[in-house]
């Protein structure tokens, strides 16, 4: 890929999604098409990279800006106008701390994190500013482990002014991520060695205390506390709610409720009605009306997911079921990591809360255990129930082991449900190596497809092959040719090109014509293969494929692209000739292909070393042009190869 990177496709993030989108699309293949230039004539393959090279096929050799502005002087002495209404504003080419901001706002959080990393900084206090932004997106991407490998190495490093910030970021880094020991060492760490002032001691040793609880150290904990709150006498909600963590890690709900009078924050609020249910002073119905009332704001992802997880540990009685399993989906959506203070809710958690809701709609129906056909039959119909109902009963109808058809029915109507209520993040839980409910392979062709093309719709073309490849054939009614062609770029997007580009080259060595639509469709694959940088997979099709090729110009395009792969192997030779061939098959040399196929062949032959016939192509291209643009282009071009002979000669 060396090669593609520095002078490769110009195939952005819009191809990629076209690529993708070809195949989301079923067994739809076409992709959209990927324009040559402005001029020229249309090509006969439509969707591929642009050329190699950054050259347009027309050879016009214009800038965007050239093409919509005329030439015009610059006069030195003419005095500066500014045009009226305009600010004069300094421009500058640096990226600054207003750029990263610009990047956030976009949604672009990766970008934001790598020009930090590589921006230079004026000085000590520029690089730790910098530092600052840099954790500060750590945090809000969810980076923990980078964030603390990041920290750990500059605590190490760190002495003077930036030792206690950097201390007390790792401390409280750790501490998210339940690394209490390792919390607890660095907060030691600080105070062995650091001479900070009283407040920040109390911050260091409210964290040591922290970390007691993380590790459950209960009584170190609560014996940590008690000399905190004497020689601090502290009064703020934080400290109200670490007494409360303690009283409640140590089975003291009512202590819990005790300390957390008076405390009116969200997560206060929280705390206390879930300690309150606890210590029994809050009956199940009263506790689950008040934690629901909590007006949580959106952005304070951390606390909901906390809710949660109290809703559904409340909520563990029978008939609060439906209540419980909207409270694990939710969790297991967000991939939320459960307060370690608060019961831990998995996959076989929602499955078990499924099974009750399932059986609870199941005697609603009137009916039982034993008439679970009965029971499929009235959900594929349509009962009247609504989609977490229905959801439970058919993971409830599946666990009593349904007669096989009706289990891959249930099975296709659960894929079906999870897909149109936007819970595919739930289908790992069910399905897979490990799934509760079945593996991949258990499932029905048309179920392996609607996952195929859920796992498309993520990008993620690895799992996409993984399933395809479990599927017997093509659906009725589906072309052979259309499903081995999808079968291959699914191979091939997935990180198994060897795999893709043999199971096309078999087919396509059984034909013996192709109607030119299809061969463009074809032709996709090895564009894709092309993109990829595997031009020795995309040469060997190219080979197979030529038979099959009819029209004059689709043989041009084919040898343009095959001497495009040779170019990106280093074979300047061999693609040179290959774009001669290419010039050929166009026809005059005034023909915009051929003319941009012959630069391309000068520029090869320049590469190799074959500055002769570098210079005829350039020369007869020279007298085939009346613009000055391209004259002045190739005249720099031959004066190069003059540079290129010289450098030779002194070589030698």
């Amino acid at each position: 890929m060396a090669g593609a990177a520095s002078r490769g496709y110009r195939l952005d993030v819009a191809v990629i999604v076209a690529m993708v989108s070809a195949l989301v699309g079923g067994i739809s293949l076409i992709t959209g098409a990927v324009a040559f230039g402005q001029e020229g004539p249309a090509p006969l393959f439509t969707a591929r990279p642009a050329p190699i090279g950054g050259l347009d096929l027309n050879v016009q050799f214009q800038t965007e800006i050239e093409a919509h502005r005329s030439a015009s002087p610059l006069i030195e002495s003419a005095p500066w106008v500014q045009e009226p209404g305009l600010a004069l504003t300094p421009f500058s080419l640096a990226l600054d701390s207003a750029s990263i901001h610009g990047f956030k706002d976009h949604g672009l959080g990766q970008l934001a994190l790598s020009v930090l990393g590589s921006l230079p900084a004026t000085d000590e206090e520029a690089m730790l500013t910098r530092a600052r932004e840099r954790w500060v997106l750590l945090e809000e991407q969810g980076r923990w482990d980078l964030l603390t490998a990041e920290l750990t190495q500059r605590f190490k490093e760190q002495r003077g002014s930036q030792f206690l910030e950097v201390g007390l970021r790792l401390s409280s880094a750790l501490l998210m991520t339940a690394k209490g020991s390792r919390a607890e060492a660095v907060s030691r760490t600080l105070l062995a060695e650091g001479q900070f002032d009283p407040g920040a001691v109390q911050e260091i040793r409210r964290n040591i205390i922290k970390a007691y609880i993380a590790q459950g150290l209960v009584a170190d904990a609560e014996i940590a506390a008690q000399r905190y709150q004497v020689e601090y006498a502290p009064d703020e909600t934080a400290w109200q709610l670490l007494r409360a963590r303690i009283a409640l890690a140590g089975h003291r709900p009512k202590d819990a409720v005790f300390q957390l009078i008076g405390a009116e924050s969200y997560e206060a609020q929280l705390w206390r009605a879930y300690a309150e249910w606890r210590s029994g002073a809050l009956p199940i119905d009263l506790a689950l009306t008040r934690l629901g009332a909590v007006l949580i704001p959106a952005e304070l992802v951390r606390l909901e997911s906390t809710r949660q997880a109290m809703l559904a540990e409340v909520a563990s009685e029978v008939g609060y079921a439906r209540l419980r399993v909207g409270a694990i989906e939710y969790l297991l959506l967000h991939k939320a990591k459960a307060d370690p203070l608060l019961a831990k809710q998995d996959s076989d958690s929602l499955i078990k809360s499924y099974r009750a809701l399932g059986q609870t709609v199941l005697k609603d129906l009137s009916l039982l255990d034993d008439q679970a056909i009965t029971a499929w039959k009235a959900l594929a119909t349509g009962a009247d129930l609504d989609a977490l109902e229905a959801r439970s009963l058919c993971v409830y109808l599946l666990t009593l082991a349904l007669p096989r058809r009706e289990q891959q029915l249930a099975h296709s109507w659960l894929v079906h449900q999870l897909l149109d209520e936007g819970y595919p993040g739930l289908l790992g839980t069910f399905y897979g190596e490990n799934g509760l409910l079945g593996r991949y392979s258990d499932l029905e062709d048309e179920t392996l497809l609607l996952l195929v093309d859920q796992a498309l719709a993520e990008s993620d073309f690895g799992r996409a092959a993984d399933l395809q490849s479990m599927i017997t054939g093509p659906p009725q009614g589906v072309n052979h040719g259309a499903w081995v062609l999808r079968s291959a770029r699914l191979q091939i997007l997935g990180g198994n090109a060897g795999a893709g580009a043999a199971e096309l080259k078999v087919w396509l060595a059984q034909l013996q014509a192709m109607a030119p639509a299809s061969l463009d469709q074809v032709m996709q694959v090895m564009f894709d293969l092309q993109f990829l940088g595997k031009h020795r997979l995309a040469l060997e099709l190219f080979e197979v494929v030529t038979p099959l090729v009819q029209t004059h110009g689709q043989k041009r395009e084919l040898l343009y692209w095959v001497a495009q792969s040779w170019a990106e192997l280093g074979d300047h030779v061999r693609s040179a000739a290959y774009f001669v061939e290419s010039a050929f098959w166009a026809g005059a040399t005034t023909d915009p292909w051929s003319r941009s196929a012959l630069y391309r062949a000068g520029q090869e032959l320049e590469s190799g070393a074959l500055y002769d016939d570098a210079g005829v192509i350039y020369h007869r291209l020279l007298g085939d042009t009346t613009d000055p643009k391209l004259q002045a282009k190739l005249r720099y071009r031959l004066a190069q190869l003059q540079l290129g002979r010289i450098r030779a000669q002194e070589g030698n």
